[in-house]
């Protein structure tokens, strides 16, 4: 498990990330990952200054699968998760999407094309709808309406008085655990992407694999 200091920046760098998501996709340059492609780590390690997080981790998450991680607390799961779209980079070893090194495409067209779900959720201060349509500025409601119910949050959100204009507070703090999760997932859903990975209630690491 990484410091509290190191997660905070990578916490900074995908937020930041985020941001820029919008901006990026206006580029018409950008590369797009390959579909129905597994991704492969061998001997993957990854350390934090001289001590050692992940050690020689191999293993292929096949397409269209979900693949189980387990381990105990602190044993680097999550750390594992943020490989993928390079919130972290591995110290050595390769992971790959289809037959392409990740480190083929830029960080910024990984991210717009792979949605990470964690337990502790990232949301802004603002309502439902404005944090759902970070994820695609450019999302159609009926599109935000198949997400959430795809997500099963749309039922509760309709149930406020504001609807999808509700405020939800710094950190969604008006909002459940479970509604956090709920609205997260509902968003990585609205990404044009090719795969989404969610990390489950610990000890079990559960990759997603959407394509």
């Amino acid at each position: 498990m990484l410091g509290e200091q190191a997660q905070r920046k990578q916490t900074l760098k995908h937020i930041s990330m985020i941001l820029e998501l919008s901006e990026h996709k206006q580029h018409d340059k950008h590369f797009t990952l390959p579909k129905n492609s597994d991704i492969t780590f061998k001997d993957v390690c990854l350390d934090h200054g001289d001590k050692p997080i992940l050690e020689k981790i191999s293993f292929n998450a096949q397409a269209g699968t979900t693949t189980a991680i387990v381990g105990h607390s602190g044993a680097g799961k999550s750390s594992l998760l943020k490989l993928i779209p390079r919130f972290y980079d591995c110290t050595s070893g390769q992971i790959k999407i289809g037959q392409y090194d990740i480190n083929y495409w830029p960080e910024i067209d990984l991210l717009s094309q792979i949605s990470v779900v964690f337990q502790d959720v990232y949301l802004f201060h603002g309502t439902i709808l404005e944090n759902l349509l970070i994820a695609n500025p450019n999302a159609l409601f009926e599109d935000i309406i198949k997400a959430t119910k795809a997500a099963n949050i749309h039922h509760v959100i309709e149930k406020l008085p504001a609807g999808y204009n509700t405020l939800i507070g710094e950190q969604g703090n008006k909002l459940s655990g479970g509604e956090k999760q709920r609205l997260s997932i509902a968003r990585a859903l609205l990404k044009t992407l090719q795969s989404y990975f969610s990390m489950k209630l610990l000890p079990m690491l559960m990759l997603k694999m959407k394509f």
